[in-house]
């Protein structure tokens, strides 16, 4: 047998049904929350990896350009030396007997 409502039964019931539609929705605002703090998490993990292989690409690319930098000093100074040794070598030379012909220069 069914009982009659009155206005605070409809209150009450009208309560509940507000209660568990807000619960409802407050779950599921809290599940696609976590879902995009996830997203953005792995985001923000994937750049940073992406910046720790690039920084290491270019702490490689300065190591090798200081490396060469002074591999190419030394080779300066030899070939500075070198020049030096032959020039020197020229002026030391005694001049030669032999006559040089229009062949001979360019």
């Amino acid at each position: 047998m069914m009982m009659a409502m009155d206005s605070r039964d409809v209150l009450f019931l009208t309560l509940a049904v507000c209660a568990a539609v807000l619960t409802a929705g407050s779950a599921w605002l809290l599940y696609y929350l976590v879902r995009i703090i996830r997203t953005v998490a792995a985001a923000v993990d994937d750049f940073r990896q992406r910046l720790a292989t690039i920084d290491g690409i270019l702490q490689t690319i300065k190591d090798k350009l200081s490396s060469t930098h002074l591999q190419l000093a030394a080779l300066a100074a030899g070939l500075k030396q070198l020049i030096s040794f032959f020039a020197s070598r020229r002026v030391k030379r005694r001049p030669s007997t032999r006559a040089s012909t229009p062949a001979d220069e360019f």
